[in-house]
Parts: C-alpha cells; structure tokens; sequence
C-alpha cells in the first residue's frame, strides 16, 4: 500500500476508536443518542473549516454528506453539538498523522538533521467576556480588542507543523518555548529567533539533549558584547546563570545557583547589507559545522514565517465559526491539522513534479492556495470512503495542473513608511460571509 493511503487509512481508524471510545468528548453521556450532528458529523464539520456563516457553512456540509436526503438544521444545532467534543481530538489527531507520515515518509535533512523553526505570532479572535478571560485584552491607540497568541514548532524543510498551542496573548512565547524544551524530538536542531535568547533556555535545551541555533542581540550580555567587538568569528564560551535565571529554573524545580553554567559557541554572520548578527549555538564541533554553514542554518527559519504567512492569509486562521474559547482552541488545532494533510498530499506528489520540472527552464511548486481549496470540499470523501484511491489521485493531478515557479532568493524588503494593516480578515460578530 503506498504510504499515503496507509497513512489516510489510520487517521480513519484513529477517528472511529474515538468514537467507540467516546474519547474527547466534554461529558459523559455526550453522543448517546443517535442524531443527525452525530460525533463523526461535528468532528468532519469542524475539520473542514467552516468560513461562511455558520448557517450557509452547515447547509453546504450536510448536502455534500446527505445529498438529496440532506435534512434541514438551524445553527444552533450546531452551536450545541460542537461543544460536546474537546478541541484535544484534533491535537492528539494531528499528533497521529505527524507520527505516521515521519515513519512511513522519506523526509529532507540537513546534515543528517530535521530542522525545526519555533515561533510565535498573535492573532485576532471574537471579542467577548469569555474570550476576554481566558485569552486576555489588548488595548493601544487603536483602541481594545482580544487577541490569542498563536505558537508553532515547523519542520522547515517537509512543510509540517509538529507542535502548536494557542493560549493568551499575554503569555511569554519563551515561557512556552521553556514547556517544550524536554518534549522536542532529540534528532532535530531547532532554530529561533532573538525573542526566545534566555540563559534558562540555552540551559533547558542543552540538559535536554536538544540542539538549537537562537540568534542574539548585540548587547545580550558583556560576553556577546565583548565577542561582537573582537575579531573572532566564533568562540566557545561558558555562560553562568544570573539571579533572574536561577529564579526561573528554581520555580520549575531545577536546583540552580550561581555556579549553574552551560557552555554554548557564538557564531557571527555577516549579512548581505554588511551588518553583523550574533548567533548562539550547541552545535560546539567546528569541523562539522563550520562558521560559514550558519548563514545558511539561519536562513532555513525563514520557513516558519511563510507557514504563519499561508496559515493566515491562505487559511483565514482568524476568521471563526465560533464565540467560545472552546471554538477557538477546535478550528485552531483542526486548521493545523488540515495544513499537515495538505503537505502530506503535496509530498506524494514530488515524484511527479520532478518529472514535470525536466522540460521547463525554472522549477515549479505546488501552488498551496489552490491545493488547501481543493482539499477542502473532498474533507468527507478522504475520511468516510474506505478505499480513498481514486480520491487522492484526483487530487494529485489537480495539484500537478495548479502549479507556480520558484523564484530563488526572493527578497522583498519591507516598506517601513507604509502604514501596518492589521485584522484584515478579522469576522466581526453576525457579518461572516454568505458567498
């Protein structure tokens, strides 16, 4: 069996235990009866993203899922089904299919390593006092509104989100970073930027066994400083853990004093505009990874903003079906999840690519828009058809004829002059589109 139905094949079955079981439902007794917005309904209704109204979004889902047959239910139907199932179905789903597709799948490396970029990006999400609680308020200029934070850990290199968490906007993205310290994959070298550059976390990743690459500020500390000032392009140094870095790995647990150290390389990068970059690193044997590989290990993060970029702008992350912090938290781990599945669609079909590259003078991709549009309205075909075949072949040669060139070294600077738009696609309260 190619790896891709197998893979498909097991999320099914993965769904189905969870029925039997009654996994990830709010409460018992939940789903006893039999209704037409079943469990499998809601959790496949939810997996397609619904973006229209929630009234158009359920009547589209019950045809395609009915046909002719299809009955006629209100909203609010929905509204109340949806809260029966935890937001957990789809973290521990995605779980499952990252899992599978790096056993059954060939993957890109680096060095012999997967590269992970961790970041963070904010998010607007419906304004209300539930929100408000449980995701904060962020007032400005502009005026107030609630915002949830949104973060990732992104194989940068296979297009998969294998880690996510949306929690409130005034939590710290290091004191997230610090929680996945000890559950990241050991084989990878996880890259970040200057936000997440801590003592505690250089400290964290390197008892942990887990190799990183943060990229500094100039004046980070007198070590940094002095370093930026010499000659040297890199130089191992050990670093002591200050008061407020004892502090912090006191409150979880660890026993740190003034003598807690870790040892760590400095790297400078010289960037094509002649400034300077510090980078921080485990990565302490030079014949392996000489200076001259770091610009390039750096860049690779660059992933990670394109996934925020397609996560937001492509997917309308930010555009909800659902009031409650339990809505949020659904459509947030489904639209990870329906991203993972795309590039695992998009992956199956490289063979093919490469071949159709030969005879053109700039390599093409598969265009991600057309593809995640594609994949949407065949959501019930791929998790209800036993024999899904057909299906993913449909797609595959869709993906091939919706295709874009890659342009190498893009560079598109930005325009600091222009004023930032924000919340563009941001769903006010009764104004979801129709059409």
């Amino acid at each position: 069996m190619e790896p891709k139905l197998q893979i498909i094949k097991n999320l099914q079955a993965y769904l189905q235990e969870c029925i039997s079981e009654k996994r990830y439902i709010m409460s018992s007794g939940m789903f006893s009866r039999q209704a037409t917005l079943a469990y499998k309904e809601v959790a496949l209704f939810l997996l397609s993203l619904p973006k229209l109204s929630l009234a158009i979004s359920l009547d589209i889902f019950l045809e395609n899922h009915f046909g002719s047959k299809a009955p006629i239910m209100s909203k609010s139907s929905m509204s109340k089904a949806r809260y029966k199932l935890s937001h957990k179905l789809f973290m521990d789903w995605n779980q499952q299919l990252c899992t599978d597709t790096y056993d059954y799948m060939p993957q890109k490396t680096w060095k012999g390593h997967l590269l992970y970029g961790i970041d963070g990006s904010t998010g607007s999400i419906p304004d209300c006092a539930a929100t408000r609680r449980v995701f904060g308020l962020r007032t400005n200029q502009h005026g107030q509104g609630t915002l949830a934070r949104f973060l990732v850990c992104y194989d940068v290199l296979n297009h998969y989100c294998v880690r996510s968490a949306v929690v409130a906007y005034t939590t710290s993205e290091r004191a997230v970073a610090y929680k996945w310290a000890q559950r990241l994959d050991p084989s990878g070298i996880y890259i970040y930027d200057r936000g997440f550059a801590s003592f505690t976390h250089f400290w964290l990743l390197n008892r942990y066994n887990k190799s990183f690459v943060i990229r500094c500020k100039l004046g980070f500390n007198k070590e940094v400083k002095a370093f930026v000032e010499s000659d040297l392009q890199s130089s191992v140094i050990e670093l002591s853990a200050n008061h407020k870095a004892q502090k912090q790995l006191r409150e979880m647990g660890i026993n740190a004093s003034k003598s807690t150290s870790v040892t760590v390389r400095l790297v400078k990068v010289k960037l094509d505009d002649g400034s300077i970059e510090v980078l921080v690193t485990n990565l302490l044997d030079s014949n392996k990874y000489p200076n001259d590989c770091f610009k390039e290990l750096y860049f690779k993060r660059w992933g990670v903003e394109v996934f925020f970029d397609k996560f937001k702008n492509q997917m309308d992350v930010e555009i909800f079906s659902g009031r409650k912090p339990e809505a949020i938290k659904q459509e947030f781990y489904a639209s990870v999840f329906i991203y993972n599945l795309q590039s695992l669609l998009i992956a199956s079909c490289e063979a093919a690519l490469e071949n159709k590259n030969i005879d053109k003078t700039q390599p093409h991709q598969i265009n991600r828009n057309v593809s995640f549009g594609l994949i949407k309205v065949k959501i019930l075909q791929i998790f209800l058809l036993p024999d899904v075949s057909q299906v993913l072949e449909n797609l595959q040669r869709k993906f091939l004829k919706n295709t874009l060139p890659i342009v190498p070294n893009r560079h598109n600077p930005r325009d600091k002059s222009k004023k930032r738009q924000r919340d563009r696609f941001r769903q006010n309260t009764n104004f979801a589109r129709a059409s």
